[in-house]
């Protein structure tokens, strides 16, 4: 597994991406484990199919801010007009992701208005950023 490093943009994705890839080993290590994962109080970690939908919710919202920064690590002084189009991007996926928080499909879901409330605090950060 892999931990989120606050300071990285793209430690969350990375992590969460290679809990999705051990998805099934998780699972199935905390159900073969049951009595010692009771001991240990590893089943209160266990995911639901909600929990790991919303897992892959975040991956798709963090995946344009782990490719830009990506793009933009590999030059050793990014270009002002680099820089531009990297925040328009990421302001453009933001928005992407508020109107689809408020479609019928996703706006039911329970966990949407948490979810909303992180989108909104992201563009506050790359605002300050920006």
């Amino acid at each position: 597994m892999r931990y989120d490093v606050p300071t990285r943009w793209n430690s969350a994705y990375l992590m969460l991406i290679r809990a999705c890839y051990l998805r099934k080993t998780i699972d199935q290590y905390i159900h073969d484990q049951e009595d010692e994962a009771k001991h240990l109080k590893l089943w209160q970690y266990k995911l639901s199919r909600t929990e790991w939908e919303q897992v892959e919710t975040l991956i798709a919202i963090l995946l344009p801010f782990k490719t830009i920064s990506v793009k933009l690590q590999k030059t050793s002084r990014p270009r002002i007009d680099h820089v531009f189009w990297s925040y328009e991007n990421l302001f453009n996926n933001i928005d992407d992701l508020q109107t689809m928080l408020s479609r019928p499909r996703h706006r039911n879901k329970p966990w949407t208005k948490s979810l909303a409330v992180a989108v909104d605090q992201m563009r506050l950060k790359l605002s300050k950023y920006y």
